[in-house]
């Protein structure tokens, strides 16, 4: 343990050195700064939303057209995250990756009807894969201590996760005049809704980016030298979704490009987020820990884009006194990550 903690000082210093000798005045800095180090693993669940809303009567009144519900049950991910310590400060970076898996069900439903907009006229059920994924972020804390066993943090980040969805082998029931059997606006448990069976229905893949800035604080609690616990609750001041959701078509047996919308949304204080965390200390630069947290994005709405072509566009802009584009999404995130301190702040 005396060589570890030799090679520990040894290392402070020669960092210090380096520092001084290109950035003059760092030196003190990089003696008293501490660095933590953070490989996880971790498991996510829950749904995002996509909505679809149309402007309909003399009123100007927005009604919900279309909800596609894209399940994360569950999805798993590893990553890491750095901090650095210094005095009462914490700057971090985060980031990791989401593994390709089957990750529940996608549903979609839609309220077509001309003359009830409460009549749900279709809906469809798609076994839902997640593709791709990723995350990164970084924040800001001070932390202040209160009692000997108690300190607050309030803190400042940035997050940004991106998704890749697809949804195939769906079935459905279709209740709108132009698929009924009766040629009318129908709900979809109707009689003479029209049944899609499995492998009759082209898929959907959507691409998901998400952007938050989070305000909030942090308490954190030390009952015993090896133990620390912590509550935080946060909300997000700022938040973007961009998502592409391509519709495929099914010619011939065979899925064609279909088309392309692009959606484009922020809002306004829509994030909500609260977590917590358990961490046993095993000894001065190695501890393992345990989190969850919960997630809550209240619809943000926007402007939605229509191409029949490709992805990459061009896409033409639907009139938003038509029609507009929502997302939301509640979801759990749990993790297991190991803390190690290679140097440790004074």
């Amino acid at each position: 343990m005396k060589r570890n903690k030799n090679v520990f000082q040894q290392f402070k210093y020669a960092a210090a050195v380096l520092l001084g000798m290109f950035f003059p005045g760092t030196a003190g800095f990089a003696q008293n700064a501490g660095i933590l180090v953070e490989p996880l693993f971790g498991c996510q669940y829950g749904t995002l939303y996509e909505y679809v809303f149309a402007n309909y009567g003399t009123n100007k009144s927005y009604r919900k057209l279309s909800q596609l519900d894209w399940e994360m049950k569950p999805i798993f991910y590893a990553g890491g995250k750095a901090d650095i310590l210094y005095k009462l400060f914490d700057f971090s970076f985060y980031g990791g990756g989401f593994f390709s898996t089957k990750s529940g069900k996608m549903y979609d439903s839609d309220w077509l009807s001309a003359y009830d907009k409460n009549i749900k006229t279709t809906y469809s059920i798609s076994t839902n894969s997640l593709k791709k994924g990723a995350f990164f972020g970084t924040s800001f804390s001070a932390f202040f201590p209160l009692l000997s066993w108690l300190e607050v943090s309030p803190s400042v980040s940035v997050d940004y996760e991106y998704y890749y969805f697809s949804a195939r082998d769906g079935y459905g029931y279709y209740g709108d005049s132009e698929h009924s059997k009766s040629n009318t606006d129908v709900s979809w448990t109707d009689q003479n809704a029209t049944f899609y069976p499995t492998g009759t229905l082209a898929g959907i893949d959507y691409k998901r980016n998400q952007f938050f800035i989070w305000t909030g604080i942090l308490s954190k609690f030390k009952p015993f030298n090896f133990l620390e616990l912590s509550a935080g609750i946060y909300t997000s001041p700022f938040s973007i979704v961009d998502s592409v959701d391509h519709h495929f078509k099914l010619t011939d047996g065979k899925l064609t490009n279909g088309t392309f919308f692009y959606d484009s949304m922020y809002g306004f204080f829509g994030g909500w987020k609260i977590d917590s965390s358990v961490s046993y200390l095993i000894n001065r630069h190695l501890s393992v820990k345990a989190a969850a947290s919960w997630t809550l994005l209240n619809c943000i709405k926007g402007c939605t884009y229509k191409n029949t072509s490709s992805e990459s566009g061009p896409y033409a802009k639907r009139s938003k006194s038509d029609s507009e584009s929502g997302a939301g999404g509640e979801w759990w995130n749990w993790t297991i990550s190991v803390i190690y301190r290679p140097v440790k702040a004074k």
